[in-house]
Order: C-alpha cells, then structure tokens, then sequence
C-alpha cells in the first residue's frame, strides 16, 4: 500500500542542473499541444520495473491519453531518455499533480534531483502545492529530503464491466 506524497513550497531548495560522474544530464519542458507525454517514452522506460505487468500497462496508455498535461519534463543523459514526467496544474487553486512518473533504474540515484527540477518548473507556473505517488518515491532519504509528508494511503483498484 503507497500513499500519496505531498510538498507545500516553502524553503526547499533544488538545483535545476546536476552532473551524473563528468556528465550533464538535461532535460527539456514541453508544454501545450506538445506537452503530451508519450505513452512510448514512459513505458519503454516503466518496463524495467519486473512489478509492472501488461494489465496495468494497457490501462495505463487508456488513462495517459485522457488526461490533459500541462506540462512534461523528459530528462537526457546523452542523447538517451533517462527519465519522464507528466503533471497537471489547476491555476485557480494552485494545486498540482504528478501523474506520470518513469526513471531509468540505473539513473535512480538522481531521483531526487530530477523531482526537484519539476518543482521549480511547477513552482515557475504558478503551483503552491504538488502531489506525488508515493509508489513513485519509495526512497525515504528522497522524501525526507524533499520534505514530502504523507497525505492518504490509497491503493488503486480496477474492474472491467
């Protein structure tokens, strides 16, 4: 069972630029039209994890293409897609949400880091507050850090009718 995680911005402090050994990882901000999150680009990259099964994949892809991002962040490190993610962002109540969330296993040691370039850029658009899976940050040093504080303990559950 994952809770949700959630961060009121206050005092913490992320850097927007970071360095795996000698190298610059990058990432890019789409927004609009543009900004919807591939569905090809987060399950080549959710795929590594062995709990992932095609069930929750295709249902996944249904959900992915009926939501309307704001913004995503895709993360590089050469020219290889490392990381994803896609968050809505409700402007009348500064409430904003991380709905897709993929990081290359090998590249997990940078979550936090990448977590912190998507709350700047959430926090540039405006956000006060930010919602995360907590399935997605299981690492405790990670929310700690962060200053992530538990808000629910839900479990999603389906069922075809």
């Amino acid at each position: 069972m994952y809770p949700n995680l959630i961060i009121r911005f206050g005092s913490t402090f992320c850097f927007s630029t970071f360095l795996r050994g000698n190298l610059f990882i990058s990432y890019t901000v789409n927004m609009g039209i543009v900004c919807k999150v591939k569905f090809e680009d987060w399950r080549s990259i959710i795929e590594e994890k062995v709990e992932v099964n095609e069930a929750q994949i295709k249902m996944m892809e249904e959900y992915y293409s009926s939501v309307d991002f704001d913004f995503s962040i895709a993360f590089f490190y050469e020219e290889q897609m490392i990381g994803v993610m896609g968050i809505t962002l409700r402007e009348d109540t500064k409430y904003s949400e991380v709905l897709s969330f993929g990081v290359l296993q090998e590249f997990k040691t940078h979550k936090g880091k990448m977590i912190c370039v998507l709350m700047n850029e959430a926090r540039s658009r405006g956000a006060e507050t930010i919602t995360f899976h907590a399935s997605d940050i299981p690492e405790k040093d990670i929310q700690k850090e962060l200053g992530l504080s538990e808000l629910t303990k839900d479990v999603m559950m389906v069922k075809e009718v």
